[in-house]
């Protein structure tokens, strides 16, 4: 196990950059994958959104975990009781 180990840290030392280039692409479209939170998410989830959107950059989705509240329910009034006719 010890010999994979140090097969990806010499690969990593010797290919740097192509490395941070290749993980931080890896790790944009992970984040930008993440679905947008609806009014019924939970708040951590929607902080958890905004900030992996905000950490790559992505200002356009990170704007979009502001999740308006639902619209209120508007229940109809109830109907008038029924009245026995005899």
């Amino acid at each position: 196990m010890s010999a994979m180990w140090k097969a990806i840290t010499d690969f990593l030392a010797a290919h740097g950059t192509s490395a941070t280039i290749l993980g931080t692409l890896i790790f944009v479209k992970f984040v930008g994958k993440l679905p947008v939170p609806t009014s019924s998410s939970n708040w951590l989830y929607q902080f958890f959104f905004e900030v992996m959107n905000a950490l790559t950059v992505n200002m356009h989705l990170a704007r979009q975990a502001v999740v308006t509240p639902a619209p209120p329910v508007y229940l109809p009034p109830p109907a008038p009781p029924i009245t026995p006719t005899a």
